[in-house]
């Protein structure tokens, strides 16, 4: 068997196959069989997810929902939750959950943290190169204060999976007038009944946000934004510590191409949207 270049060996069977100690067996006495079966190999450690492909895919789909189960319960992302100091009950029961039904054994051992401080280079060296963070995005667009149930997202991802399909065709590009594209869009927006799931815009927002940053993390984002972009900056004015700057014209300010400036501080009300 081969993984990333090497020859790697498989295992033993009666390192992960159970023997009857009373059948004869011509490898083993008895003594020995009940010794090994002592030994049962039930878990993989968890760097082996990088030499077996499906250890890693397996791995993958249990983490994601752990991920999605702390986030829709918590508003934080597993890792949040495990370096959380001052875990609730129910916060330490969800991580107790985790790490006795995984797949594979997640715990200190030399091989794991290597392979744990490797992730955590190449994950930094990603976000260095590309100097984005999804998550840092997604953080400003999703209201905590307004929770989402796992039903609603059901219902949110089935109009997002319907939006994308009335869509497809719009991959021409248009040339009639802006009155007509509104029209146009305004048909869509009514087949797309999302006013069953809430009649708050802002869980609606949460709701597509979710859908289109966090299972869909690499789509587009017109599906959100067209659709609730009211929501979203109502989201966002939420989020935001309410003071806001912009550069005005100003005598004693900096000068820029002739004319001088200064950050002065501006009042956005969003109460009345």
């Amino acid at each position: 068997m081969k993984a990333k270049g090497l020859i790697v060996k498989p295992f033993p069977k009666h390192w992960t196959n159970w023997m009857n100690p009373d059948k004869e067996n011509d490898k083993f006495t008895k003594e020995e069989i009940k010794f090994n079966n002592s030994i049962l190999i039930e878990k993989r450690p968890m760097f082996m997810k990088y030499l077996y492909p499906t250890y890693k895919l397996k791995f993958k789909k249990y983490y994601e929902s752990y991920e999605y189960l702390c986030y829709r319960q918590f508003g934080m992302h597993l890792e949040e939750l495990m370096k959380l100091e001052n875990k609730t009950e129910a916060q330490q029961n969800i991580i107790d959950k985790y790490y006795k039904f995984n797949p594979l054994l997640d715990n200190n051992c030399v091989m794991n943290n290597i392979c744990k401080y490797m992730e955590s280079k190449i994950s930094e060296i990603k976000i260095n190169v590309s100097q984005k963070n999804n998550n840092e995005i997604f953080n400003i667009l999703y209201n905590n204060k307004f929770k989402i149930t796992s039903e609603q997202i059901n219902e949110m991802v089935k109009i997002y999976k319907e939006y994308n399909k009335k869509n497809k065709a719009k991959d021409i590009i248009y040339e009639e007038k802006s009155e007509e594209i509104n029209v146009i869009k305004n048909e869509n927006d009514d087949c797309l009944n999302y006013s069953k799931i809430s009649d708050n815009i802002q869980i609606l927002a949460n709701l597509a946000v979710y859908v289109n940053y966090y299972l869909f993390p690499n789509s587009n984002k017109n599906f959100c934004w067209e659709t609730f972009s009211d929501g979203i900056l109502l989201n966002i004015y939420d989020n935001s510590n309410k003071e806001f700057f912009i550069p005005l014209k100003d005598k004693k300010g900096i000068e820029y191409m002739g004319k001088y400036y200064k950050n002065q501080k501006v009042v956005i009300d969003y109460d009345n949207f």
